[in-house]
């Protein structure tokens, strides 16, 4: 072990000399990973549109909201479209 800390020019008792560290960094170089880029939001919002599920969902929530439109008492459609169009946002 000790001919593999001589050939490393280190010591187990004392480590590495600090006058060695830019040395060493120029000869194995720095050990230290570049920050990720990070996704913007908008490929994360239009990357979850591809699934099929939302989609389908999205297609329902607009068939909802236009038959109870269609189809409700007056009274009762602004009620049904604030929870169709609740319902389609949700989804979103």
């Amino acid at each position: 072990m000790s001919g593999l800390a001589e050939s490393l020019k280190t010591s187990y008792e004392s480590g590495l000399i600090p006058t060695d560290f830019d040395d060493r960094n120029d000869q194995y170089g720095s050990n230290k990973k570049p920050p990720r880029k990070r996704t913007p939001f908008y490929k994360l919002f239009f990357g979850a549109l591809d699934d099929f599920m939302l989609k389908l969902l999205l297609v329902c929530a607009c068939v909802s909201i236009a038959i109870e439109v269609g189809f409700a008492d007056p009274g009762h459609r602004s009620h049904g479209k604030l929870n169709n169009i609740l319902t389609y946002y949700s989804l979103d």
